[in-house]
């Protein structure tokens, strides 16, 4: 029996490991060395045993990653193991006895190492799909193998990360990525009358003199822009007591530590003002930070660089922080050919990749990623310059660069949206100012307000504000009408969003509008906090919209919204709806509700184990409801002078079960395609308990993937006109 793990050597060429593949070195002869690499990466996935046996039999490569193992996690895999003895001590041996890591190996001008704990469990009898899938815990983690100069080794180089943020060669190379930018870049180039803000930060660049606050007065300066985390700690900021006494100066001692790095990182660009939202708009005066708000994406699209302070998560941490902890380790790299001289790589986990869905690497995930504002900054911004945790990252108009240089100046995917880079989208988005509508409509649902959704507002009133400078460029492609969160020429396809995740352990959960705290209309996906998506993407409109407005209230007529009516005609059915069991993320994992049509037919949507059950047999049609929130019953006087019970959005410690309510379902939109010809959406109403006369969205209807799923609503010839506020 062959062993496939020893090495195999013949007089014209070393035969490469067959675990390995000698990274994707090939050697010829007995006493010379060539380097091949493979066109594109060659991949390997391989068992972490096999590797340790392959070392054994004499594979220098494999010893060597035997080596960087040892070197970066020696502990690890024991202590994912006794973390999961942990949740379960019987299961001891079961754990004990698997070999629970795999590696995944990617050969080319540099090699990249990456180490995986196996995501399948042991078969246990007895145990739940739930416990088995989630026996030991996820974990990846990448390392760079790379070349250093001076040296023989054939690996790609790749530069070396400096510990300090600060130092003059990193500011160096963040000057030379603005440098070449505004030299090369003509996608990025700002007006030379573009205008500045209203107030700007003087900080002396270069000379050390005391900071002020200045008005510019409609003069145009070269700024830089902060993006940052507020936090949760009293914020230093400009109010009306303060306003003068910061025009003449500002103690540096008075800055955080968030500010006073903005400052450092402006004045080692070489650029003199700076702009910060909390000293430049006046906090305390809503007239005044409403038109600057306003004028949020001039703001970041007009600025030199924008600086993210991406790993600060509140103004009083620093982010320029000492990163020796992700500096590289230098290793002596193996060779076949006896006499060759010695020659070294370095090693450091990859500074490229990201695993958020990884609880063991989400220190990689910046705070500012989490945050609303940030979200609109970032994609604002013309240059962003990020101080991440571990390095620096590049973004402009046109590419996309890191200080470790893995990404290799590498343009941006223009006709893509599935990219797992925020600059790469936010170009997109910024650079196709002649995209058809179609194509910016999709880019507005299925990127801006699926990621805007899912991140963090310390104030709820922000929601709208929060996104009106990406949503005034937009409408500047668009040309189009824009409507608390959605867009009219599309209006019909963005009523049908779906809330996924209720966000009901956040300081603000979902509004309730009979508390007079409305902050959109109950057709806007704003009207909830969560996240938000949309499911449906080959469909028409099967509504006519016969009026649709929004009431700003503020002199940021993208921002927050007074009221907002939609006017509504079409094919609907009433209904009682009954909510057997309020629950969330929707209605396929927790929840029951069932609707009785006015002829007597009744359908059941509940979560998955009771329809497999069959516990409602016949009850059940296989049609998907999302509410938009928890459920509670409210006594209504009805247009026609009548007391009603309505069914009302609440917050979840409201919400109220056994409880029934009159509903319409209202078709919204229908299939396109003959492959969808079945495909229905409807948006579930109920009487406002507000608005006497009108109805407010509670919740939304998909269906299609059943025929029968229409009766619905083509067994009713109904056509309804409602108003929604």
């Amino acid at each position: 029996m062959t062993d496939h793990n020893k090495i195999c050597r013949s007089d014209a060429e070393i035969q490469p490991c067959t675990i390995c593949g000698d990274l994707g070195i090939i050697t010829h002869g007995s006493d010379s060395e060539s380097i091949v690499f493979p066109e594109g990466l060659e991949f390997r996935n391989v068992e972490f045993s096999h590797v340790k046996s392959a070392s054994t039999n004499g594979c220098l490569y494999c010893s060597f990653i035997l080596t960087i193992i040892d070197q970066f996690y020696p502990d690890i895999p024991n202590c994912l193991i006794e973390q999961a003895i942990k949740e379960d001590p019987s299961q001891r041996a079961e754990y004990e006895c698997k070999d629970t890591w795999s590696l995944f190996l990617k050969s080319g001008p540099q090699v990249i190492l990456e180490i995986r704990s196996h995501e399948s469990p042991p078969q246990v009898p007895g145990w739940p799909h739930w416990r088995q899938k989630h026996w030991i815990p996820s974990w990846r983690r990448e390392l760079d193998i790379y070349g250093i100069p001076d040296s023989p080794c054939p690996l790609k180089y790749l530069p070396d990360i400096k510990a300090d943020p600060a130092s003059e060669e990193c500011f160096a190379h963040a000057k030379g990525w603005v440098e070449t930018c505004v030299r090369e870049h003509e996608e990025c180039r700002i007006s030379a009358t573009a205008s500045s803000p209203r107030r700007l930060l003087d900080v002396k660049a270069g000379d050390g003199s005391e900071i002020i606050l200045l008005e510019t007065d409609g003069n145009i300066f070269p700024y830089a822009a902060l993006s940052h985390c507020w936090g949760k700690r009293p914020l230093f900021k400009t109010e009306t007591h303060n306003i003068d006494a910061q025009k003449a100066q500002i103690a540096w001692e008075k800055f955080p530590h968030t500010f006073q790095d903005a400052i450092i990182v402006t004045r080692g660009l070489n650029i003199r003002y700076l702009w910060i939202d909390a000293l430049c708009i006046v906090q305390d005066d809503t007239a005044d930070w409403e038109r600057e708000a306003a004028k949020m994406c001039d703001v970041y699209q007009n600025a030199v660089v924008t600086i993210a302070g991406a790993d600060s998560a509140g103004s009083h941490e620093c982010f320029l922080k000492p990163r020796t902890e992700y500096l590289s380790k230098q290793l002596v790299f193996p060779s076949q050919i006896a006499g060759l001289p010695e020659r070294f790589v370095k090693v450091r986990e990859s500074l490229a990749t990201i695993y958020p869905q990884s609880h063991i690497t989400s220190d990689r995930i910046s705070p500012i990623s989490e945050r609303a504002w940030c979200f609109q900054e970032s994609l604002l911004a013309t240059r962003y310059l990020a101080f991440e945790r571990r390095e620096m990252r590049w973004e402009c108009r046109r590419q996309r660069d890191c200080e470790c240089g893995a990404h290799n100046l590498a343009p941006y995917e223009k006709d893509s949206l599935n990219q797992t880079s925020l600059g790469a989208k936010a170009s997109f988005v910024t650079s196709t100012k002649k995209a058809d509508a179609e194509v910016l409509f999709r880019i507005w649902k299925d990127f801006v307000i699926k990621e805007y959704s899912r991140r963090d507002l310390t104030r709820v009133a922000d929601l709208l504000p929060a996104l009106s400078g990406v949503a005034a460029s937009f409408r500047l492609n668009l040309q189009d009408e824009y409507l608390a969160g959605l867009w009219k020429k599309d209006l019909a396809r963005q009523l049908c969003w779906i809330l996924g995740k209720n966000r009901s352990n956040d300081p603000y959960p979902d509004v309730d509008a009979s508390r007079g705290e409305v902050r959109a209309p109950s057709w806007s996906w704003a009207s909830v906090r969560g996240d938000i998506a949309w499911h449906v993407r080959d469909a028409i409109s099967a509504v006519n919209i016969l009026e649709a407005k929004c009431i700003p209230t503020g002199q940021n007529e993208l921002g927050t919204v007074g009221s907002g009516t939609l006017r509504l005609s079409g094919r609907a059915v009433q209904a009682t709806l009954t909510v057997e069991e309020n629950g969330f993320l929707d209605a396929w994992s927790e929840g029951l509700y069932s609707f009785r049509l006015a002829d007597g037919r009744e359908f059941c949507v509940a979560n998955q184990p009771r329809m497999n059950g069959g516990e409602f047999g016949e009850r059940h049609w296989k049609l998907s409801f999302w509410p938009d929130a928890y459920l509670r019953a409210e006594s209504v006087v009805s247009a026609s002078g009548k007391r009603d019970t309505v069914l009302t959005r609440c917050r979840p410690q409201d919400g109220q079960d056994g409880i029934s309510g009159s509903v319409v379902i209202f078709l919204a939109c229908e299939g396109a395609k003959k492959k969808n010809e079945h495909l229905f959406c409807c948006l579930v109403l109920a009487e406002s308990a507000v608005v006497r006369g009108a109805y407010e969205r509670i919740g939304y209807i998909f269906g299609g993937s059943y025929k029968d799923s229409r009766q619905v609503v083509d067994q009713s010839d109904q056509k309804m006109e409602v108003t929604v506020v």
